[in-house]
C-alpha cells in the first residue's frame, strides 16, 4: 500500500489568530544564555497546577515528596520560575486520612485561595503517583497563595454513601 502525505487545510480563523500573534511578538535583538540554578524536575515531582496571582506573576503547585508534601514555584512571565520555600503543605502525621497528600488544584477564590488535594491514609511516606484505595479529597486555605491551612473535614469521601473506593 502507498501513502501519502495528507493535506490538510488550516482553518482560515487560526491562520489569522496566529499571523496577529506573531505580529505582536517583540523582535528579537539579543540571545540570552540560560543557566540552569535548581531542578524541579523529578519524576516524582508530578501533577502540576498553576493559578495567576492578584499582581500579575503565576504560581505553580506539585507534588513535591522531598519536601513531604505539595511544593511550589512562582514566575512574572510563564518561563522562568523561582522555587518558593518549604512545601505549602506537609502530610499529616502518621494515622491521619491525609498522612499522604498530592495532585493539588488551587483556585483563587474570595480573600485568597483554595488548595483541593487527594491524601491517603495508607503508606504514608509513598509519594502520590496516582488514585490509591482510600483515597480522599481534602482542601486549605490560604489568603496569600503559599501558607495552606487544613479545612477540617473531607471534601469528596469514600464508603456507601458515595459509593467510591477511592476519590482523585
Amino acid at each position: 500500500v502507498a501513502c501519502q502525505p495528507q493535506v490538510v487545510t488550516p482553518d482560515p480563523q487560526i491562520a489569522a489568530r496566529r499571523q496577529q500573534e506573531r505580529a505582536a511578538l517583540p523582535a528579537v535583538t539579543t540571545v540570552e544564555k540560560w543557566q540552569q540554578i535548581s531542578n524541579i524536575s523529578q519524576p516524582e515531582n508530578s501533577a502540576p497546577s498553576i493559578i495567576p496571582l492578584d499582581n500579575g506573576d503565576y504560581r505553580m503547585y506539585w507534588n513535591a515528596p522531598s519536601l513531604n508534601g505539595i511544593g511550589s514555584a512562582t514566575t512574572p512571565d510563564g518561563l522562568r520560575f523561582n522555587t518558593d520555600d518549604d512545601a505549602r503543605l506537609i502530610n499529616a502525621p502518621a494515622g491521619q486520612a491525609d498522612c499522604s497528600i498530592g495532585k493539588p488544584w488551587v483556585i483563587p477564590v474570595v480573600n485568597g485561595y483554595r488548595l483541593y488535594y487527594q491524601g491517603q491514609p495508607d503508606n504514608c511516606l509513598t509519594p502520590i503517583t496516582s488514585i490509591a484505595a482510600n483515597a480522599r479529597i481534602f482542601s486549605a486555605f490560604s489568603t496569600d497563595g503559599l501558607e495552606f491551612e487544613r479545612d477540617p473535614g473531607i471534601r469528596i469521601d469514600v464508603g456507601d454513601t458515595t459509593g467510591l473506593t477511592a476519590a482523585g
